[in-house]
């Protein structure tokens, strides 16, 4: 029974597939153009996904034969663990809170119906990765995860720059693609099936080979954004905002990881776990960088996943499966949220991008988008009393287990992710004068990053002038990054199904702490021991780090702004354009690679071609004087003995017709006339027979005399 009872949970990928068919087909005759399809389609996968957590016993495999080649039975097969139905919960709770944002989101977009059935593919999609139990079924749910991301991140396919970004994050997709398939089939190879469990429980004693374990890592690096093959997830940015959020939250770069930690016991017995501990390491300090010099509201979202994907590949390389679980699942609430939040504050904006360009005064529609991205942003900083700041407390004491020097440095790790946290926050929240004032001064003639203390008329003017000063802000500035997705789109007030997603969020980033204590139980078994200390300094970088913001963005304090310049907000530097140099790496790869085939394409013109060309006309060459040699010597002699024959042959038959048949026809007819001649000695006369035996008795006496005379 409880076989036939997990089997169910195909369901989930099997209706977000069918769902997206339907709304493909019959998208604009569907009610809302497939949005309660598709809406009805994550209310039930959720729902049957809770059965299932609820329900869960023990590990199972479920498979059934798809088709044969050989020996080799290719099977589509599930493997339902129990990081499988927390993360198919997981991943079905997000999808419906997101999809119920969308309602809201895109109802002004011209495609409703493709945006419904990509995101019900992209869903479905991400429950076949979670559900995946052998090589085939993986590959064909991780191929349609990176299809269905091209599609949603180039969903404005109109906007060259959002056509831009889905070819180039599918090409480092598929290059990760590449890279797991390549070290699964080795897998295979060493372990002759294509069944993960099978791989596991086999490890033990055949061993795994690293190479293997390092290209499916490769894979993981790909999707899960990891140095160096993270550049991606900033270009993915120009897709929809809700989008970025299920793609961040719950799915996309969640699968990665969620692969990794599947494997897990494959990974360890490989012996490469250090180095996937340093990946995520460095992955931490670039992202972070990256986050806080930069100035979109999406793309400092997008840094900063990246960054918190870092913190569990770490947990990941040290081992701890229970703490890089714990801060996936916890980050998929505060980071679903905060990007919800951004969707809010940009359509509250005209759709703007750039931070320094909001008008704080249009939250007065809505101070609830500024409360849940606080909270949200405790959460991302790892603050106390949010999830996020048990999952990253977690992480901090499985580091400071294994090593002091690396405890110290993810110490650092944590102020830089709680500095870009806190400076999103107060750029969104900064209070009104920050506008007024600076466009004032640039009016002036005053350099931009004198601030307002230092000019005695500014203050009193920008508050005499109100907001009316910010419409004298210069339209470049303002427009840095701007997104309207759509010509005829205008700000407008936040419906409710826009606000009860982030509102739900916020409730689980203040509460979902308390489930590490069951995580630990399904996962590790081992007591957890929370140490204070730990915990407080943890919460003191976190509160220093907030204090630095406050006073920089929100207050712009000139005494700050002067010691950390660079900081400002006229500080942008160049290598935000490159990722940190490592746009200007793929570049650089691409060119390396354009130009050794061009070096190529030299050698082979102009030398494999020549070398080629001249042993082809060596060979033409020998062909013809044989063939000369053939016609002009061999077939002349063979001809002349084959005349000689002819002519030989020719005088044989003149001999044998004219000489040989005619002496043989003179013999017979000599014979024949003898016959006739003799015949007629035989008549039957008694008398003549006498005279002939009397005359030949005679013959012979004298024959027989002569030759006694000669012999005497």
């Amino acid at each position: 029974m409880i076989f036939k009872f997990m089997e169910t949970l195909f369901l989930i990928p099997l209706t977000f597939l069918l769902a997206f068919g339907a709304i493909i087909l019959f998208g604009k005759k569907l009610k809302h153009n497939g949005a309660t399809l598709a809406l009805s389609v994550a209310g039930f996968a959720f729902l049957l996904s809770c059965i299932h957590l609820i329900a869960f016993q023990e590990t199972e495999v479920i498979s059934f034969e798809w088709f044969r080649t050989g020996n080799l039975a290719i099977e589509f097969s599930m493997m339902i663990d129990r990081l499988t139905v927390i993360m198919i919960t997981l991943v079905a709770f997000i999808t419906t809170l997101v999809l119920i944002y969308s309602r809201g989101y895109m109802r002004h977009d011209a495609n409703q119906s493709r945006f419904w059935a990509e995101m019900c593919l992209f869903a479905g999609s991400m429950t076949g990765i979670v559900l995946a139990g052998n090589v085939p079924t993986l590959m064909i749910f991780w191929g349609l995860v990176g299809a269905s991301s091209y599609l949603l991140i180039g969903f404005w396919h109109q906007k060259k720059e959002a056509a831009i970004a889905a070819r180039k994050a599918f090409t480092i997709i598929s290059l990760g693609d590449a890279l797991l398939f390549s070290g699964l089939l080795m897998l295979f190879g060493r372990f002759n099936t294509f069944d993960f469990q099978t791989m596991i429980e086999s490890s033990a004693n055949m061993g795994v080979p690293a190479l293997a374990m390092l290209l499916v890592f490769g894979g993981i690096m790909a999707k899960s954004a990891q140095f160096p093959l993270f550049a991606w997830l900033g270009w993915a940015m120009e897709g929809p905002t809700p989008v970025s959020a299920l793609l961040h939250s719950a799915t996309m770069v969640k699968a990665g990881i969620f692969i990794g930690l599947k494997l897990f016991p494959l990974f360890l017995a490989s012996g490469i776990l250090p180095f996937i501990f340093a990946i995520g390491l460095i992955t931490v300090f670039i992202s972070s960088i990256l986050a806080i010099f930069e100035r979109d509201i999406k793309k400092i979202l997008a840094w900063s996943t990246v960054g918190q994907l870092g913190f569990m590949t770490a947990a990941f390389g040290l081992g701890s499966v229970l703490a890089a679980f714990f801060q996936l699942v916890m980050h998929a609430f505060f980071k679903a949220l905060l990007f919800l939040d951004a969707g809010n504050a940009m359509h509250l904006n005209e759709e703007k991008r750039d931070l320094y360009s909001y008008d704080p005064v249009n939250f007065r529609k809505a101070r609830i988008v500024l409360f849940t991205s606080l909270i949200g942003i405790l959460g991302l900083a790892g603050v106390p009393p949010t999830n996020g700041f048990w999952s990253k407390d977690l992480i901090l004491e499985t580091v400071r287990e294994n090593s002091q020097i690396f405890f110290a440095i993810m110490l650092v790790a944590v102020f830089l992710s709680a500095m870009y946290s806190f400076r999103w926050f107060f750029l969104l929240a900064r209070p009104v004068r920050a506008l007024i004032v600076r466009p004032l001064m640039s009016l002036r003639g005053v350099p931009q990053g004198t601030t307002k203390q230092s000019i005695g008329i500014a203050a009193p003017l920008a508050s005499r002038l109100g907001l009316a000063m910010t419409q004298i802000i210069d339209d470049e500035q303002i427009s840095h990054r701007e997104h309207k997705p759509l010509e005829h789109h205008q700000a407008f007030e936040l419906p409710f199904n826009m606000l009860f997603s982030p509102i739900a969020l916020s409730v689980l980033v203040l509460s979902a702490g308390i489930f590490l204590p069951i995580f630990n139980i399904w996962l590790d078994g081992h007591e957890i021991h929370f140490d204070i200390g730990l915990m407080s300094l943890s919460a003191a970088i976190a509160g220093a780090a907030a204090l630095i913001c406050y006073f920089i963005y929100y207050r712009e304090s000139n005494g700050w702004l002067k010691a950390l310049p660079w900081l400002g907000p006229d500080y942008q530097p160049k290598f935000l354009n490159t990722s940190i140099g490592i746009e200007s790496a793929y570049a650089g790869v691409g060119n390396s690679a354009i130009a050794i085939g061009r070096f190529l394409y030299k050698i082979d013109r102009q030398v494999l071609d020549v070398m080629i060309d001249g042993i082809a006309h060596f060979g033409i060459n020998i062909s013809q004087s044989v063939r000369k040699f053939d016609i002009m010597g061999i077939d002349k002699v063979v001809n002349k003995v084959g005349s000689a024959g002819i002519a030989i042959g020719n005088i044989h038959g003149v001999f044998d017709q004219r000489i040989i048949d005619r002496m043989i026809k003179i013999f017979a007819d000599g014979i024949l006339a003898l016959g006739w001649r003799t015949r007629i000695l035989v008549n039957g006369v008694l008398d003549r027979y006498l005279a002939f035996v009397v005359g030949g008795i005679l013959f012979l006496l004298v024959v027989v005399e002569l030759l006694f005379l000669a012999v005497k």
